[in-house]
């Protein structure tokens, strides 16, 4: 049974499966993609990041899903754990922004991205639901109205995001 509300995807994951799905997914649906030159020089901000996401209508994608070479240009300007944290940050302070203006839904790609979620939106206990593909289960905050779907890279089909959101209640 899914949860009414609105919904947010956020991509950190640059694996190939990942990559596939945020092609898939942005073709048809509202998608932002960040750098880590944007995050850095600050062109884009949780705030005007959140204002677009609230602007969409359907469920809005935010990636920073990448090229691996594109990955390691910027790990190799700026530094990879440097980059890695600022994006994490990122990812964390928008899913937090986007639950306190009313998203009742996340999916996250990426096993990093995920953790900076959880861990910023301050989630201590998870009620596991149905299946949304091998290994990836419908996740409810116990403490809140929050669904969830948290996935490292390689996991799911070209089709996942569709498909977390319909577990999920699109």
């Amino acid at each position: 049974r899914g949860q009414e509300g609105r919904a947010l995807i956020l991509s950190g994951s640059c694996s190939v499966a990942t990559r596939k799905q945020v092609a898939h997914y942005s073709d048809k649906h509202p998608a932002f993609e960040l750098t880590a030159e944007t995050i850095l020089d600050a062109t884009h901000t949780v705030e005007s990041v959140c204002n677009w996401i609230f602007e969409q209508t359907a469920a809005p994608l935010v990636f920073t899903t990448a090229d691996p070479a594109v990955v390691r240009a910027a790990q190799g300007e700026f530094g990879q754990d440097f980059i890695a944290t600022k994006i994490e940050s990122f990812f964390g302070e928008l899913a937090v922004e986007s639950v306190n203006r009313g998203i009742k839904k996340i999916i996250c790609a990426g096993g990093e991205t995920s953790g900076a979620v959880v861990t910023a939106l301050g989630v201590r206990t998870m009620e596991i639901g149905p299946e949304i593909a091998p290994g990836v289960p419908a996740l409810k905050d116990a403490d809140r109205d929050l669904v969830l779907a948290l996935k490292s890279g390689n996991f799911g089909s070209e089709r996942f995001f569709e498909e977390a959101l319909g577990v999920l209640g699109q």
